[in-house]
């Protein structure tokens, strides 16, 4: 019983630093861009949509130049809009912060910040602010 309990103590530590060396990223870049850059190998953002489904909630979020704007489509609960704000890009990293909440959102606030991961030019892994993992598709 001992060992087993050691054993799945050790997978978890060993999956663990897996998945935190995998959410690092590359910090051998040194862009800092707005995602405006126009095709240096870098993820354009501006004037893209991005889709997806959490808790059966379909989400859409927008990109401009620098803000993001993110609306509920269908929910069993509430639709419409629920967060605005800047973004910034770093290497592979885009930091989303929220300005402004609307109705549809339930678990941000104003001034949180939370990291989303280029995954590949239409793929991105949202950290929902430490809630869940949520993934994004460009649509």
């Amino acid at each position: 019983m001992n060992n087993t309990i050691k054993l799945f103590g050790i997978i978890s530590i060993v999956a663990i630093m897996g998945f935190s060396m995998l959410a690092c990223g590359n910090d051998s870049s040194d862009d800092n861009n707005n995602g405006s850059n126009g095709g240096s190998g870098k993820i354009q953002l501006e004037g893209s949509t991005w889709t997806a489904t959490v808790f059966g909630a379909v989400t859409r979020m927008t990109f401009t130049a620098t803000t993001y704007e993110e609306n509920v489509i269908s929910s069993p609960g509430t639709t419409g809009f629920a967060s605005r704000g800047p973004y910034t890009i770093n290497g592979n990293t885009i930091t989303i912060t929220i300005a402004e909440i609307g109705p549809a959102e339930s678990l941000a606030k104003p001034g949180q910040s939370s990291k989303l991961t280029v995954i590949n030019d239409n793929t991105l892994s949202h950290d929902f602010y430490g809630y869940f993992i949520v993934t994004w598709t460009r649509l």
